[in-house]
């Protein structure tokens, strides 16, 4: 029975992770065909291609369910055409247990990445965050960015240099403390300076204050909801517990506790949807395609994240606790699964 146990773990790992590679791959090419459409003539072809290249590992996160359930699936079909499964099942292991032991190559599959997108993915997202910020940089549209109390608009024809920047400065009153016009400024670091030369126009409510002439490109930009999915479970955290996060904006801080519980409950979700759609293989007694079992994971996968993400969606616009509505699809998987296997 060891002998068994042994197999059926590393053919799982195995194939999860030759599956998990399988959906990365595909998300890499189209990430980069998305990203060579927004190219212009600023942004080279190896940049673009580095910075798809380094954000991938941290976006491969989100298909970890999906390709752990396909793993154990194809896994289980193949080990139902060997007769394998019954095999076992004359060796007095029950069904519960098979498909436990079919769990664990995918888990391992699952803590290996997360451990590594905690240890080392997050500093290649931080790499591609600089290149983003080049691109950014390069992009000659004008947009509006908020750094501290101000707002700064400008264009740019190059890496290190701007063009037309524009700064309104508020008060506590959100009225204009200052306004600040400026030719070509040099970017260094992310960090934009303007020099008093550079100025051809200015506007001071208080000639007694000096106004702001130092802001980071790094902080112009809110965190939106793709850029929270991306981020690992210590950036969540470590966002929730600084201070630049300001106090009225409690929705991103909702986000990102969404978030974090998401991650933390990825293996639970993964257990729990192999639990259950292992029991295909138990009332069944004839062998289906293979693409049947991949069609079903894909389905039984989207199904379950567009049900968390409904229920989520309704806890956050309701201010329930996101902890106890995160425990309900699993609790309802857990129900099923055990009933149906108690039936076989």
């Amino acid at each position: 029975m060891r002998i068994f146990a042994r197999h059926i773990i590393t053919r799982t790992f195995y194939i999860s992770f030759f599956v998990f590679l399988c959906i990365v791959l595909l998300d890499f090419i189209f990430s980069l065909l998305g990203e060579l459409e927004d190219r212009d003539s600023y942004n080279s072809l190896k940049d673009i291609l580095l910075f798809s290249l380094y954000l991938t590992p941290s976006n491969s996160i989100k298909y970890l369910e999906s390709a752990c359930l396909l793993g154990a699936l194809i896994s289980l079909a193949l080990f139902h055409r060997e007769r394998a499964l019954t095999i076992m099942q004359f060796s007095k292991l029950a069904p519960w247990k098979i498909i436990s032991l079919s769990s664990i190559g995918p888990l391992i599959l699952c803590f290996l990445f997360l451990s590594a997108n905690e240890l080392f993915f997050y500093d290649l997202q931080n790499v591609a965050k600089q290149k983003e910020l080049k691109l950014l940089e390069s992009n000659t549209s004008k947009k509006w960015f908020k750094s501290g109390n101000s707002f700064i608009q400008f264009s740019s024809n190059s890496r290190t240099e701007i063009q037309n920047i524009k700064v309104i400065t508020f008060d506590s009153l959100n009225k204009i403390n200052s306004y600040q016009i400026g030719n070509k400024v040099t970017i260094k670091d992310n960090q934009v300076s303007i020099d008093d030369k550079s100025l051809v126009e200015i506007y001071l409510k208080d000639k007694s204050i000096e106004p702001q002439k130092s802001f980071n490109l790094s902080q112009t930009k809110k965190l939106s909801r793709s850029d929270i999915e991306k981020m690992s479970m210590r950036e969540i955290v470590r966002e929730l517990n600084t201070s630049a996060i300001e106090t009225d904006s409690s929705k991103q801080k909702v986000l990102l506790k969404n978030s974090l519980i998401q991650k933390i409950f990825i293996p639970l979700t993964i257990f729990s949807l192999i639990l259950l759609m292992g029991t295909i293989f138990f009332r069944t007694g004839r062998d289906l395609p293979l693409g049947n079992f991949i069609l079903i994971g894909f389905i039984a996968s989207f199904c379950y994240q567009l049900v968390e993400d409904l229920i989520l969606n309704f806890a956050i616009t309701f201010n329930f606790s996101l902890l106890l509505f995160a425990l309900i699809p699993l609790i309802f998987l857990w129900s099923l699964a055990s009933l149906i296997y108690s039936r076989i």
